[in-house]
């Protein structure tokens, strides 16, 4: 999302002044618009992080909440406040999240405090966690509700069931295990995924083109 200014009008502390999208976030649209290409939507949002990741920055906190809408109908990454630019190999040090981030959150983050490091890789994770979300209408790991023993079972290599009322299809599924890899380092990319969505959501509008 474009920044347009820093303002003081709202405390001592400099406010990022962003465009207004009235439509919201991603999961709003989706509930108000029943009839939207989702997965063309997912595809411009994985575009978004594949651009982030050229750029040599990692999220750090993907989700459908901090996709918004702009008035065009295009989606939005937002939330910069915990976007890091890529420092080394390793990746760099993550921030505490809040609870409300940890449905999202790829595995090897919980590993060690002092190794911890957001990655492409886990902008990967975490933006697999949100083409569920947003496919299914729920959040990652539903009806878990304890934060902690989702956190627990994600360490434990547990990954969230398949909705079944058919809303995500086989080949969605398959696109959506190959970015929950445990190994990092073999996920795929996000202009790999952003193909596949493409792939995807053509085979859907036109039935004669497949993957």
């Amino acid at each position: 999302m474009p920044c347009l200014g820093v303002t003081l009008d709202y405390g001592l502390v400099a406010s990022l002044v962003m465009p207004m999208c009235p439509d919201g976030s991603i999961n709003e649209y989706v509930k108000e618009h029943p009839n939207a290409n989702k997965l063309a939507l997912l595809s411009q949002v994985a575009g978004g992080v594949a651009y982030l990741h050229s750029r040599g920055v990692v999220h750090g906190k993907i989700c459908g909440r901090n996709i918004v809408i702009a008035p065009n109908g295009r989606p939005l990454i937002t939330d910069t406040g915990l976007t890091q630019v890529i420092q080394a190999q390793e990746g760099i040090f993550p921030w505490r999240l809040p609870s409300e981030s940890v449905r999202w959150m790829a595995p090897e983050l919980f590993a060690s405090e002092l190794d911890d490091a957001y990655t492409t890789s886990s902008d990967v994770w975490a933006l697999a966690m949100t083409i569920l979300e947003v496919m299914s209408g729920e959040m990652p790991y539903h009806p878990r509700r304890q934060v902690h023993a989702t956190a627990l079972a994600i360490m434990d290599g547990v990954l969230p069931q398949r909705p079944d009322n058919g809303i995500i299809s086989d080949d969605l599924w398959d696109a959506l295990n190959m970015m929950w890899t445990r190994n990092p380092d073999i996920r795929p990319h996000a202009p790999f995924v952003q193909w596949q969505l493409d792939v995807l959501r053509h085979a859907v509008e036109h039935p004669l083109y497949k993957l």
